[in-house]
């Protein structure tokens, strides 16, 4: 995590106020919890991580505006991954990771 430019949050609350894409707003304050609760360097940077793929979650979503119910259940696949995985790194389900825009999306 180093090399990396931290996620922006201004950009990702900026976005909360987009209505194609406000429902990322949950997901944003899911992981603000848990990286307050995160005790080691690597907990934090899971979160670090998942807010940087939050950021093109965002874009995808002002960008192709998906139905609303498919905005929610991509934000709440968000928030069930992160509160069922065990403590660590778990390998995502390499076929749907909700972090991850598949190649029809892009």
């Amino acid at each position: 995590n180093g090399d990396k430019t931290p996620p922006s949050l201004s950009f990702l609350r900026a976005a909360c106020q987009i209505r194609t894409s406000k429902d990322i707003e949950l997901v944003i304050l899911h992981l603000l919890s848990h990286y307050e609760k995160g005790k080691t360097k690597s907990q934090k940077g899971e979160i670090e991580d998942a807010l940087f793929d939050l950021e093109g979650i965002a874009l995808w979503m002002m960008l192709t505006k998906p139905k609303p119910a498919e905005r929610r259940k991509r934000c709440f696949d968000i928030i069930n991954l992160r509160s069922s995985r065990p403590k660590g790194r778990k390998k995502v389900d390499k076929y749907y990771n909700p972090l991850s825009l598949s190649s029809k999306e892009r």
